[in-house]
Order: C-alpha cells, then sequence, then structure tokens
C-alpha cells in the first residue's frame, strides 16, 4: 500500500481563504468577548436585573425600583448619665408632673428647639436668642417620628445650657436628634409654650450628656462680644473653678466665661451673693456642678443623694467670689 502525504492546507485559492477563516475569526471572536468584558457592559444594553442585583435594590431606601427599604435599627441610649439613671419620658414626665425637683436623666428625640426673644444676652452673639445664654424651649419625643400624644415633654433649657451645635442656628438639625439630657423641675416662663394653657412647669435642661451617637461634651459658654485670648489663657483658672464645683467626683453642668453683670442671666442666687464679696475683676468663672458620692463615711459610688453646687472665681486672680450649693435654680 502506498501512503501518500496529504498537504497542511487545502489546495486553491478558495480553499486557502476558507481555512484561514477557520482558523482566525474564532481567535478574534475570543479576544472581542474578553475585552467587552473588561470594559463592561455597553450603555446602549439593557441587561435583565439579576438576583443580587435585585437585593441591593429592595435593601436601599428610596430605590429606582420603588422597594422600601428596612427600618433604621433602634437607637441604644446610654442607660446612666451624670451618675443618674436614664429614665423614659413617660417616667420623667411623671416626675414633673408631681413637681419631683430632680435632678434626673431623659433620653429621647430632640426637636423645635425656639428661642424666648427677646434676649439682652445674646447682643453681639452670631447665635442671637438661639445663643447658649439665652433661655429656650425643645420638645422631646419618644419616636423619631413623634409617636402618639403621651409620648413627648417639654423641655426649658436655662441660659448658661450649651446645646450640640447644630440646634443654636434656626430650622436646628432638620431632623430629631437622639440625646441624653440631665436637668430638673422647673417652671415655664410666660408666655408659657407651646401654648399658654400650659403652665404645669417642664423638665428644665442644665446638660446634655450624649449626642447622635457620642458623648457631648458642651465645654465652656464665652459671654458675648468677648475677645476670647489665647487657649492656655482662655482656660486659665477654670480648673480650680470645677474642682470647687464637683470636689472630687461628680458631673459639670455648666462653665462660663462673663461679665460679673452676666452672672445674674445664668443663675440668680449666686448674682445676689456676688454683690455683697470684694469688687471682682472684669471677667469670673461661673462654673455649677452636680455632686455624687460626697459622703465622707460612705465614699462608695453614688453612695449619698447628688447636689448641686456652684461657684464664682475671679478670672484673673483665681481667687474664689462667691460659692454655694442649693436645691432650688431659677432659669
Amino acid at each position: 500500500m502506498i501512503v501518500e502525504p496529504a498537504p497542511a492546507a487545502p489546495r486553491g485559492r478558495r480553499h486557502r481563504v476558507a481555512w484561514v477563516v477557520g482558523i482566525v475569526l474564532p481567535v478574534v471572536l475570543l479576544v472581542s468577548a474578553v475585552t467587552a468584558g473588561l470594559a463592561g457592559p455597553r450603555e446602549d444594553l439593557h441587561l435583565a436585573p439579576t438576583a443580587p442585583a435585585i437585593a441591593r435594590a429592595a435593601a436601599s431606601p428610596g430605590s429606582p425600583s420603588g422597594v422600601p427599604g428596612p427600618t433604621r435599627e433602634p437607637v441604644l441610649f446610654p442607660t446612666v448619665a451624670a451618675d443618674l439613671a436614664v429614665l423614659s419620658i413617660p417616667d420623667a414626665a411623671a416626675r414633673i408632673d408631681l413637681v419631683t425637683p430632680g435632678p434626673f436623666a431623659v433620653a429621647g428625640y430632640l426637636s423645635e428647639v425656639g428661642a424666648y426673644p427677646p434676649c439682652a444676652a445674646a447682643k453681639g452673639d452670631t447665635r442671637g436668642d438661639l445663643g447658649p445664654l439665652c433661655v429656650r424651649h425643645a420638645r422631646l419625643e419618644a419616636l423619631p417620628d413623634g409617636g402618639d400624644a403621651g409620648s413627648h415633654m417639654d423641655l426649658t433649657i436655662a441660659a448658661g445650657t450649651r446645646m450640640p451645635a447644630t440646634f443654636e442656628r434656626l430650622g436646628g438639625a432638620g431632623r430629631p436628634v437622639p440625646v441624653v439630657l440631665v436637668g430638673r423641675y422647673g417652671p415655664r416662663l410666660a408666655p408659657c409654650h407651646p401654648t399658654i394653657y400650659e403652665c404645669n412647669g417642664s423638665l428644665l435642661v442644665e446638660r446634655v450628656t450624649w449626642s447622635d451617637g457620642e458623648p457631648f461634651d458642651p465645654g465652656p459658654v464665652f459671654d458675648a462680644g468677648l475677645e476670647v485670648p489665647p487657649y492656655d489663657m482662655a482656660y486659665r483658672n477654670l480648673d480650680s473653678a470645677e474642682t470647687l464645683a464637683i470636689g472630687g467626683s461628680g458631673t459639670i453642668l455648666m462653665a462660663a466665661l462673663v461679665r460679673p453683670s452676666t452672672v445674674p442671666v445664668i443663675d440668680s442666687a449666686a448674682a445676689r451673693t456676688l454683690t455683697v464679696a470684694k469688687p471682682p475683676g472684669t471677667l469670673v468663672w461661673y462654673v455649677r456642678g452636680l455632686e455624687t458620692g460626697y459622703d465622707v463615711k460612705d465614699p462608695l459610688h453614688g453612695s449619698a443623694p447628688p447636689r448641686y453646687s456652684w461657684v464664682v472665681l475671679d478670672y484673673d486672680s483665681g481667687a474664689t467670689l462667691a460659692r454655694g450649693r442649693d436645691t432650688a435654680f431659677s432659669p
């Protein structure tokens, strides 16, 4: 048997073209497919959504698919503030109704912060009547969407109490903000807010300890129009004032560097004491705190009821001008 070697390529021009197309075309198609995959789908192609894409769209609130997203996780409020157990709004409201002096802490969603104009202490303050030296009013809700009528309480924010910055401008945060507040029973100012028929008292807020998921440190308040010196000088003698106010344990409720004429705006009792003290300099520190655990016979933490303590120091010399403890505080 004679075996003849067959040619590797077909004979003839037509056969050679067919052979080249059969070899080269699949390679070109393969390269094109890989390139398209790396570049992503063309914009003019309408691909059917895959199951993962549908799931992602459903999880996104306000997605174009119209599928509502899941509700937000509930806020986990702190359970202790200023060494006080944090109360719910119904529990705190019950204490207000019974004219329980306090102090106590309460958690909720802060909204509707407004002013009691006019406020003389706001002169020269860019924040106007929402500045920290003015008395303000607000509402605390149990739920971020307001909820029913029994799940809120009205607030009076004391002069000297610093609020989160978003509430020191008109419009606020544009949404209710979760907060923990420390305060006591206080009479509403005239005209009573929100209506003249609701004058049964409110929570007088003296400190915000937690806001929107983070601890809140208000820092000191400065009198309007002051030219605040560099940091080290601005806080001169503040440590001494705070130590005198709360001793070894407690919580600073407010600290204000003010002119002596501004002290009555913050604390009328301190102002009366200051009038019989030696003349102060141009500026004074007013520091108010909540003492806790001060019983020397039983020094365990929280062994004694909390009590309010305040001090007025001369800013320049550090001399104590006035000092006192009280259970009644008028805004």
